[in-house]
C-alpha cells in the first residue's frame, strides 16, 4: 500500500502516513487514529472490476494465530491473481496490527460487500475499539457532535485508510464527542467492500460468527 504524506491532528483525531499512527489510539485524548494510505493501483482496479457477487461477504471469529488462514478461506471464491494475494495479505496485516494495539488474542472480523445504507446514524461503537478499512467504494464518515445530535461538519475517511475508533467500552477512556457512520449510498449504485475488526471473546461470539447476513443487507459500520 502507498502511504500519503500528510499528518493532521484535530481534537481526538490523528492522521498520518505511517502505520505507527494507529498506535496513537492508546492516548487518553485520542478517539480516532488513521493510517492514511492509498491502495495499490492494481489492487484498486481489480476490486473495482469484480462483480458484486464475487466480492467477499464473510464474518468470522478467530484466534490471532489463525487469522491468515481464515482470511485466505474468506477470500477463496475470488479469482486467483496477484491482486487476490495482495488483498489477503493486507487484510491479515491490518488485523495483526490491530491485535497488537488492543492486546487481543482473538478477533471478530467482517469482510463484507455493502450496497445499501448500513448504520447511517452517527454513533460511537459499544466495543473497546474497532478497526475500519474500506477497500472499495466510499469510506466511513465522521465528525464531532453531542449525544443525540449530528455533526455540523461531516468529514470522511479515504478509500484504503486504516482507522481505529475508540469505542465506549475502552477501559478508563474519558467521554469524547467523535462519532461516525456508514456513508449513505442507497440508490446511488455504489458498492462498498468493508473490513471491520473488533476484539472478541470466542465463548460469546460463536453465535455472531454463525450468522450470515444477506449480501444485500444492512451491516453496521
Amino acid at each position: 500500500m502507498q502511504a500519503i504524506d500528510q499528518i493532521e491532528t484535530d481534537g481526538g483525531f490523528f492522521c498520518g502516513p505511517s502505520a505507527d499512527c494507529l498506535q496513537k489510539i492508546a492516548r487518553p485524548d485520542m478517539a480516532l487514529s488513521v493510517w492514511r494510505r492509498a491502495l495499490d493501483p492494481a489492487l484498486q482496479a481489480w476490486l473495482d472490476a469484480l462483480k458484486p457477487e464475487q466480492l467477499p461477504h464473510k464474518r468470522f471469529v478467530a484466534a490471532r494465530l489463525m487469522v491468515p488462514d481464515v482470511v485466505k478461506a474468506a477470500c477463496a471464491e475470488l479469482p486467483d491473481s496477484p491482486e487476490k494475494t495482495m488483498l489477503v495479505d493486507d487484510v491479515s496485516d491490518l488485523i495483526d496490527r490491530f491485535s497488537d494495539i488492543v492486546s487481543a488474542t482473538s478477533l471478530r472480523v467482517r469482510l463484507e460487500a455493502i450496497d445499501g445504507d448500513a448504520c447511517r446514524r452517527f454513533h460511537q461503537d459499544a466495543v473497546e475499539a474497532r478497526l475500519l478499512c474500506t477497500y472499495r467504494g466510499p469510506a466511513t464518515e465522521w465528525g464531532y457532535a453531542d449525544p443525540g445530535e449530528e455533526p455540523q461538519d461531516i468529514k470522511a475517511l479515504q478509500r484504503g485508510d486504516a482507522a481505529i475508533c475508540k469505542g465506549s467500552a475502552w477501559r478508563g477512556a474519558p467521554s469524547h464527542r467523535l462519532v461516525h457512520r456508514s456513508p449513505p449510498i442507497a440508490g446511488s449504485g455504489s458498492l462498498r467492500l468493508l473490513l471491520v475488526v473488533d476484539p472478541a471473546d470466542p465463548a460469546e461470539d460463536q453465535e455472531w460468527a454463525a450468522y450470515q447476513r444477506p449480501r444485500r443487507g444492512r451491516p453496521p459500520n
